[in-house]
C-alpha cells in the first residue's frame, strides 16, 4: 500500500484476523442461540401453530428442528466447537428460511437480517472458527465443550424428571421450561435443578474430553526405534 494512503486506510490497526473470528462468532452464533432458538424452545407450544412449514415435514417437526439448530448450533459456534459443521446447518437454515418462507424477496419482513446471518455464517464456514476456537485447541477439547454445551442446554429439562412427584403433578414440562427464573429461585425446585444442571454438563464435559482423547490417540515412532503412543496435550517424547 502507498504510504500515502496507509493512514487514511487505518493502517496502524493491528490485524487481528484471529479476534475478529471470535468476535463474529461469539455476535452471530450467540445472537442466533439466544434471540432466535432459546424462545422457540420455552414457546414451543404458543409458536408452533403459526409456524412454517417450506418443506413439508410437518409444524412440529420443523420448529424443533428449526429451535434444535438455532439453539445447539448457535452455541456450538460461539464457542468455537466443530464450528464449520455448525455453520453448515446454520447456512442451510438461513437458506431454507430466505428463499422458501420469504421468498427469496429481500424486502419481506426480516429478510435483511436473515441475509446477515446467512452472509456470516457462510464466512465462518470459510474460514473456520481461527485460534480462540475450541476446535484449535484439539479434538479432546471440541468434544469437552461439545459436552459442555449439550450438559447445558440438556441439564435444566433433565432436572424436571427429578424433581419432587407433588411439583410435576401440578406442573408440566412446558411450565416448567418458560418459568426458568422463578423455578431457580424457588428454595422447593432451586437445589435440584442447579444441581442436575451443573452435574450435567460436568459430566458431558468430561465424558467428551476422554472420547476426544481415546479418539486422537496415535502411536508414534521414536529416534530409537520405540513405539510411543500419544494424546494431545502429551509432551512430546
Amino acid at each position: 500500500m502507498r504510504p500515502s494512503l496507509w493512514l487514511v486506510n487505518l493502517g496502524f490497526i493491528p490485524h487481528w484476523m484471529n479476534v475478529a473470528l471470535l468476535f463474529l462468532r461469539v455476535t452471530l452464533g450467540g445472537s442466533m442461540a439466544i434471540l432466535h432458538g432459546w424462545p422457540k424452545f420455552i414457546h414451543f407450544q404458543s409458536t408452533v401453530e403459526t409456524f412454517p412449514d417450506p418443506l413439508g415435514m410437518g409444524r412440529h417437526f420443523t420448529l424443533g428442528l428449526a429451535a434444535f439448530i438455532e439453539l445447539l448450533g448457535g452455541a456450538m459456534l460461539a464457542a468455537g466447537v466443530l464450528t464449520r459443521l455448525s455453520a453448515v446447518a446454520l447456512t442451510v437454515l438461513m437458506g431454507v428460511i430466505f428463499f422458501q418462507v420469504q421468498g427469496g424477496d429481500v424486502s419481506a419482513p426480516g429478510a435483511e437480517l436473515t441475509l446477515v446471518y446467512l452472509f456470516g455464517f457462510g464466512a465462518l464456514l470459510l474460514t473456520g472458527g481461527g485460534r480462540f476456537s475450541a476446535d484449535e485447541a484439539g479434538g479432546p477439547y471440541a468434544l469437552a465443550g461439545l459436552g459442555l454445551l449439550a450438559g447445558g442446554l440438556a441439564g435444566y429439562p433433565l432436572s424436571y424428571y427429578l424433581q419432587a412427584a407433588e411439583y410435576k403433578a401440578s406442573n408440566t414440562m412446558g411450565g416448567y421450561l418458560a418459568s426458568i427464573s422463578s423455578v431457580l429461585r424457588d428454595p422447593a425446585t432451586q437445589t435440584t435443578a442447579w444441581a442436575v444442571w451443573l452435574i450435567t454438563a460436568v459430566v458431558l464435559a468430561t465424558g467428551g474430553f476422554m472420547i476426544g482423547r481415546l479418539l486422537h490417540r496415535r502411536v508414534i515412532h521414536t529416534t530409537a526405534g520405540e513405539e510411543v503412543v500419544v494424546t494431545p496435550g502429551d509432551s512430546p517424547p
